[in-house]
C-alpha cells in the first residue's frame, strides 16, 4: 500500500488526496520513535500518530494505522502538508 505514492513523491509532485485509492496508507517519521500514518478512506482522509520502538518503520507503521491516536483536523492538516514530502493537496473532507 505504501509503495504506490513513492514514485510520484520522489519526483517532487504534489498529489491531491483524491488521487490516492481508498484504503491507501502512507507514513512519515515524526521522530525516530514516532510515526504518522495518512489513511485514505471512503469518507475522506485522516491521520493517526503513535510511538514505536524505532527498529523498522516499514513494519511499525501498521501498528500506528491500527492502534494510533487519530489526530484532529488541524494537526492532521499540518502533518500532511508539512511533513510528507512534498505534501498533499487537500481536496477531500476530513473523516470523522
Amino acid at each position: 500500500m505504501l509503495g504506490a505514492t513513492a514514485p510520484l513523491l520522489d519526483k517532487g509532485v504534489t498529489m491531491k488526496l483524491s488521487e490516492l485509492p481508498i484504503g491507501h496508507k502512507a507514513y512519515t517519521q515524526l521522530a525516530s520513535t514516532a510515526l504518522a500514518v495518512l489513511s485514505r478512506r471512503a469518507d475522506g482522509w485522516c491521520v493517526y500518530v503513535a510511538g514505536v520502538p524505532g527498529e523498522d518503520h516499514s513494519i511499525e507503521w501498521q501498528y500506528v494505522a491500527s492502534a494510533g491516536d487519530k489526530q484532529n483536523e488541524t494537526i492532521a492538516t499540518a502533518i500532511i502538508t508539512s511533513l510528507f514530502f512534498p505534501g498533499f493537496e487537500i481536496d477531500l473532507p476530513y473523516a470523522l
